[in-house]
């Protein structure tokens, strides 16, 4: 999730060149005269060390400079236009002078151009410049530079084409209806316009399209590729999107002919599309540049994150802009993530927003020369040429001291790949024609999981292509990490002839890791050894005749878990960001495991991995699906909300609810077939009621709440969409009552919207009688100060008096985390813990310190979230614990019958990091608080590897001793159990080799008697592990929301299932079992016997 810190923009109404000439001399040391204009100096694009640093700086990069050696670059190419680059961003804003004329335009799609009599040109290129672009219509009079809404109205520019020359036709017959000049998925028409001007929800795409192309010799700024081509595609309203929308603009780019494209966008699904997506760009030549992240962790940004994807992440300076003097400029900056993935750093005055921006710049560079040289160059070739030119980043423990820089190592390394991209050495390389071989390790995949015991080896098998070269060395080796220091080889070879290789490691060779909890001192790179204790890294170097070289690495996990389920782990086909529930599907007092996954499909598992009979389901593939998506992967609506299940018409069979983000709510019986009367959808908005105040989108993001609301014996399914509305719909999918209703705060109607992306939570918080629907909104209230929750009447559809609260928190602050990260990401919980009948409510709000609340907004719990007032035997070091994008929730904990408070939250050193290019030590961190006195419980808070997005904890005895435990997972790859003390238990953490956004569930799926615990991860992965735990006690907290229905209400028992047998056959010798004496044993006797009818009957 990206953002991008825009400099003022400087409009020049100066004389650009297009096409912009090479510049031989350029990047000769205090020459900037030698340079365009436009560079000024800018000290990322240097290859020397700015003058007024050169005093300061420390030695060693007095010969390396400062920047990405972007001006020796120019000596060889400044790009061309018919090389195209794709910002697939936030849309643009199509009057900016120094982009208007680089913006691509579709001449399938235009007429030819007139002259200013009317008479049309032979060409498109009228001008005969050898270009076409907007000022070949500048003559034309059927076109004016007020044409355009959404443009300047100073010049002609795209827009003024668009408007004009849209005639409702799809000319080329690629799909896309009069796509001019590139494509708008989040509004689907043909205008890229970003829509809103605001930085956090606008410019983004601005100014990555400048820093990738900006023309030069204008003074306003240049980008790396100045004669480029642009092809605006927008893919959301901000730099948080969806899978299926990344998929779509991939493809869309990739059928342009596109030789590159930004992904500086965060996507909250990954589909099977998305990945299908990728391999198709790759193969047609395409190479994508995507962000590693932006928030000082090491979970992995998706699609970034998939094969044969440039992930990058940005260095800087280490003052700050404070006007201190550099030591260094191989400083992170900490709005961003790194980690295994890393390919290479780039330097830049942004976060990896502007490293993904400064890279495809680079790599349309590398094509451009590749073209004038006449050759055709392969993506991996480019990739190869990229990541071995880098500038290697390596200071040492004395030198990291003084710039607080982060670890590094000589090579590759965690924290700066292969180092700082050179990108005049990568192209004066190819201008030597010595081009890197091809090499790519087809399997294992990235981040895979291998089971000491059931995979008894690793298969590997690896590509090696040396097109240039009339020979090649080559040599895999495997290291023990995620940053290997020593290596061991597993096969080497020669070859002539592009090969095919396989080989295989062992798993025995390898050992065995018990992952553990962090300590309190625990630094970040600490903690990330620690988390990758169990991975393995496969390192592949070829070397051809010239000596030129390539090298490929993966990393995957080796385990061993005898706690794992038989049959687990399960891999999903698309991603699982939504949180699983556990239920009796199927009717045999098992439960099932419910999965909404990121490609579209629902998902029931039994105990041992595998699907139901008519599952999975899907939902419906698009009906305007381009077709190219026939050939890969369709295009479906995809979920992150969490499924719902139960008996919603009362005819005692199971029914599973989902809601996609497009807008349709499916509901399936327990055989997998569609019910009758669904889908239903959203109402949805039109671009035209969206702007900077009514930020709204399609479709859903919380779950699907069902409550039995006019006590019919039937369940209504209850809703909030991105539309800003709140949505009931009757079992047969009618709608129920007087729903849909808009939601808006009084004091805003028709002021402004926004998206809610919580779920709905039902109780009766003021013991009136009469059910209330609660949620949290993304709006501000009482003057932009605080965030509104509501709450409505379930059956008049009206706001309940004294509603909607203001709660205080970061308030209309977007850019950490747009859509996700405003106002309430959270969805409310509610429990009666002062034994009145009424309901206590957990509100927490995006970055907030607030305590739950009575029904009228005043303090029921006095919490506190600092420090001074944690436990001494906590192992968190966290001067305060702020709330941010997780879900509370409520269980009894210590035993006395009130359900203790816990949420997690970050540090406020994490917050204070990420503006920061120095190294800061950081944890996150997950409080229990005592539901009658409001005290942080002894032991508490714990510690997290990451942030928890969007999940919470479960709370159920896990460990067998009767008392409930707590269940905890982050984007931090583990996944933890703690007692009420804060002891973690025996056998935890587990590790999940990925980034876990869905929250764990609780339930016995294998029939045992005994719970487990299921996690899932964004990369698609489903865990079971066996627990200790009884299944027939009380459950606190089973899952996202509390229960199967989603109502966030712990009032609302949750179903029992059956315990373990308690009686085990006499041992030789007459002695009974280990668990007790032959009496005890008769003394259970009865108790057998009324378990055995229980399991004869039907139950929950």
């Amino acid at each position: 999730m990206m953002r991008y810190y825009m400099l003022p923009i400087l409009v020049s109404l100066a004389f650009a060149e297009l096409p912009l000439p090479l510049f031989p001399e350029c990047g000769t040391l205090d020459r900037p005269d030698l340079c365009p204009e436009d560079l000024n100096e800018r000290w990322n694009m240097l290859s020397y060390i700015p003058q007024q640093a050169r005093d300061s700086v420390r030695a060693a990069e007095l010969e390396l400079g400062s920047g990405n050696n972007v001006d020796k670059a120019w000596r060889l190419s400044t790009g061309r236009f018919d090389v195209l680059l794709a910002v697939m961003d936030t849309g643009v804003d199509w009057g900016r002078n120094d982009l208007r004329k680089k913006y691509y335009l579709n001449a399938q799609e235009l007429p030819l151009p007139q002259d200013a009599n009317g008479n049309e040109y032979d060409q498109h290129d009228a001008n005969g410049d050898g270009i076409f672009n907007i000022k070949d219509y500048e003559d034309d009079p059927r076109v004016d530079e007020a044409d355009g809404k959404n443009g300047s109205d100073e010049r002609l520019d795209p827009s003024d084409l668009i408007a004009v020359f849209s005639d409702g036709t799809d000319a080329d017959n690629n799909g896309y209806i009069d796509d001019i000049s590139g494509w708008d998925f989040f509004e689907q028409d043909n205008d890229a316009y970003h829509t809103y001007d605001t930085h956090e929800y606008g410019d983004h795409g601005d100014g990555v399209a400048k820093e990738v192309a900006a023309e030069g010799g204008n003074g306003s700024g240049i980008g790396v590729c100045p004669n480029c081509a642009v092809l605006p595609v927008r893919v959301g309203d901000t730099f948080i999107t969806d899978g299926t929308r990344a998929a779509e603009a991939i493809v869309y780019a990739a059928n342009q002919n596109a030789v590159s494209g930004t992904m500086a966008f965060g996507a909250l699904s990954n589909s099977d599309a998305t990945v299908d997506a990728a391999a198709y760009a790759y193969e047609l030549g395409m190479v994508l540049v995507g962000a590693a992240g932006d928030e000082n962790a090491y979970h992995r940004n998706f699609p970034a994150v998939l094969d044969n994807i440039l992930f990058v992440h940005s260095i800087s300076h280490d003052t700050n802009n404070s006007g201190d003097a550099v030591k260094s400029y191989m400083n992170t900056w900490n709005c961003n993530n790194f980690g295994a993935r890393m390919s290479f750093s780039a330097a830049s005055g942004a976060c990896a927003t502007g490293a993904v921006a400064q890279t495809t710049g680079a790599v349309g560079l590398i094509y451009s020369l590749a073209k004038d040289k006449g050759i055709e160059i392969h993506p991996m070739e480019v990739i190869q040429l990229l990541q071995q030119t880098t500038t290697d980043i390596w200071l040492t423990e004395q030198e990291r001291t003084i710039t607080k820089a982060y670890p590094s190592f000589e090579g590759w390394d965690p924290f700066f790949g292969y180092g700082r991209m050179n990108v005049g050495a990568a192209l004066r390389a190819l201008d030597e024609e010595l081009i890197p071989p091809i090499t790519h390790i087809h399997h294992p995949q990235w981040f895979e999981i291998y089971e000491k015991g059931r995979d008894q080896q690793i298969d590997i098998s690896f590509h090696i292509h040396a097109p240039r070269s009339s020979s090649y060395e080559w040599v895999l080796e495997y290291g023990l990490g995620n940053n290997p220091q020593e290596w061991l080889q597993i096969d080497s070879g020669t070859g002539t002839q592009e090969q095919n290789i396989n080989a295989y490691l062992s798993t025995e060779e390898l050992p065995s890791v018990q992952m553990k909890e962090g300590e309190y001192d625990e630094t970040i790179p600490e903690r990330l050894d620690r988390v990758n204790e169990a991975s393995v890294t496969l390192r592949l170097r070829v070397t051809d005749a010239q000596s030129t070289s390539s090298e490929q690495r993966k990393t995957f996990y080796v385990r061993e878990d005898s706690d794992l389920v038989s049959g687990f782990p399960v891999q999903l086909p698309g991603s699982a960001e939504a949180s699983p529930i556990v239920f009796d599907v199927d009717g045999d007092d098992v439960f099932e495991i419910i999965i909404a996954d990121g490609s579209g499909r629902v998902h029931v598992l039994n105990g041992k991995g595998e699907e139901l009979p008519g599952f999975p389901v899907e939902s419906n593939i698009r009906e305007d699906q381009p077709s190219t998506f026939d050939e890969i992967s369709p295009l479906r609506d995809v979920f992150l909300g969490t499924p719902s299940a139960g008996d919603i018409d009362g005819d005692g069979d199971t029914e599973i609810v989902a809601a996609g983000i497009r807008g349709d709510v499916y509901v399936w019986h327990h055989d997998g077939t569609l019910a009758s009367g669904f889908p239903v959808s959203s109402i949805g908005r039109d671009p035209s009621e969206m702007s900077p105040d009514f930020r709204y989108d399609q479709g859903f993001v919380g779950g699907v709440t069902l409550f039995d609301l006019d006590e019919d014996g039937t369940m209504e399914l209850i809703a909030a969409g991105l539309d800003s509305r709140l949505y009931v719909w009757e079992h047969n999918g009618d709608e129920f009552g007087p729903y849909p209703v808009e939601v808006c705060a009084p004091e805003n109607c028709g002021i402004q919207g926004r998206r809610i992306i919580t779920s709905v939570s039902v109780g009766d918080i003021d013991n009136d009688g009469s059910l209330e629907l609660g949620f949290g909104g993304s709006e501000a209230v009482n003057n932009d100060r605080e965030s509104a929750s509501f709450q409505f009447d379930a059956l008049t559809g009206t706001l309940k008096d004294g509603w909607p609260i203001g709660t205080s928190g970061l308030v209309g602050e977007t850019v950490l985390l747009p859509m996700i990260g405003e106002g309430h990401p959270a969805s409310l919980a509610y429990a009666d813990i002062d034994g009145d009948g009424d309901l206590e409510i957990g509100d927490s709000v995006m970055l907030g310190t607030n305590p739950p609340i009575h029904h009228d907004g005043t303090t029921a719990l006095d919490t506190s979230f600092y420090g001074n007032d944690f436990s001494e035997d906590s192992n968190a070091d966290l001067a305060s614990l702020i709330q941010m994008v997780a879900s509370p929730a409520w269980g009894d904990i210590t035993g006395d019958g009130v359900p203790e408070y816990l949420i997690s939250g970050v540090s406020s050193l994490y917050l204070a990091s990420l503006a920061s290019r120095k190294w800061f030590n950081y944890q996150q961190g997950i409080g229990a608080w005592d539901g009658t006195t409001g005290e942080i419980l002894d032991g508490w808070p714990r510690q997290l590897e990451d942030v928890q997005f969007l999940t919470a904890p479960a709370i159920a005895d896990v460990s067998g001793d009767g008392k409930a435990d707590v269940i905890a997972v982050s984007g931090g790859l583990l996944a933890h159990a703690w007692e009420s003390d804060g002891t973690e238990l025996e056998g935890w953490p587990k590790h999940a080799g990925g980034w876990i956004l869905a929250a764990p569930t609780v339930g016995d799926i294998t029939g045992d008697g005994y719970l487990d615990i299921v996690v899932t991860t964004r990369e698609g992965k489903v865990f079971a592990w066996k627990t200790k735990g009884h299944a027939d006690q009380k459950i606190e907290w089973t899952a996202l929301h509390h229960d199967a229905q989603n109502t966030g209400n712990y009032e609302i028992s949750l179903p029992k299932q059956n315990g373990p047998e308690l009686i085990q056959a006499p041992k030789e010798g007459g002695c009974c079992s280990e668990n007790g004496s032959s009496d005890a044993a008769w003394l259970l006797l009865p108790m057998l016997l009324f378990s055995i009818q229980r399991r004869r009957q039907r139950g929950y």
